[in-house]
């Protein structure tokens, strides 16, 4: 299955955008991308039973460089350890990510926890409490922007964001999945209203992830940069966020003892 962005355009009816998503046969593997693009969000309990060789099949035709897997459940993340040997067999890295909803003072326990046992962690945020907590704590490197509700980022927020190297999410999940075409709608104009106004500079921290919650939601490497293009996104913000992985992961095994300091032996990284 594949989704393809075809354009964005206005409506008369109402002063919003329509992201145009249809389904289209064949590989996108053909247009050749230097950039490398990574699905930061593809739910773990919606894989739980499946065939998993169909998945990394399937992965493969998305031309998907790397995915990662997410979940909301603690008691999920050794779980979802075990099986990335077999989902990298498609030659795709494969991430793990954990998704926390929880007031900030909750927050801070479930961090101290999970923080060393995931590349990424995110943080749903439903009000401004949140939204600051998100962007000042240095656990949280993905803030899950909800498609729903307007939650404003102030300046402070993206200082932030920009100086420790966050990434705000918006998922295509809610767009694809909505019948409605009107909601949709209304999902693209909050999310163009949210880089809009943004910084230039904040525009390389904004992510584009399919959020899918099943594998028929999933979305090709080509879909996510074009509508990512297409929002105004700086689409450098997919070779950040490797970056960010890379370096929880050398922080993870203790070869960052100090933020910005890594420790080498006969000049390769240990």
């Amino acid at each position: 299955m594949f989704y393809k962005v075809s354009e964005l355009s206005k409506t008369k009816s109402k002063r919003c955008y329509i992201a145009r998503i249809f389904k289209v046969c064949g590989n996108e593997k053909s247009e050749s991308r230097v950039m490398r693009i990574v699905d930061i969000c593809i739910w773990y309990e919606a894989l739980r039973g499946a065939d998993f060789r169909d998945f990394v099949k399937l992965v493969q035709d998305l031309s998907l460089d790397s995915i990662v897997i997410s979940t909301s459940d603690m008691r999920l993340i050794k779980e979802i350890r075990k099986i990335q040997p077999l989902l990298e067999t498609s030659g795709t890295e494969v991430f793990t990510r954990f998704s926390l909803a929880a007031i900030p003072q909750k927050a801070k326990r479930v961090l101290a926890k999970v923080r060393s046992q995931v590349d990424l962690v995110s943080y749903r945020v439903e009000n401004r409490q949140q939204m600051a907590f998100a962007c000042r704590d240095r656990r949280v490197d993905v803030i899950e922007q909800p498609y729903d509700k307007w939650i404003p980022i102030f300046r402070g927020d993206w200082r932030n964001i920009i100086s420790l190297n966050k990434f705000v999410e918006l998922k295509i999940y809610p767009i694809i999945a909505y019948y409605d075409v009107r909601k949709a709608a209304n999902v693209m104009f909050l999310y163009r209203r949210l880089v809009s106004r943004s910084p230039a500079k904040g525009r390389e921290n904004i992510i584009l992830s399919s959020g899918a919650p099943s594998p028929k939601y999933m979305v090709s490497a080509l879909s996510l940069e074009k509508l990512a293009e297409e929002l105004g996104i700086n689409t450098f913000s997919y070779s950040k966020i490797f970056a960010k992985i890379r370096e929880n992961r050398d922080k993870i095994k203790g070869l960052t003892p100090v933020s910005g300091v890594s420790i080498y032996r006969n000049g390769e990284n240990i």
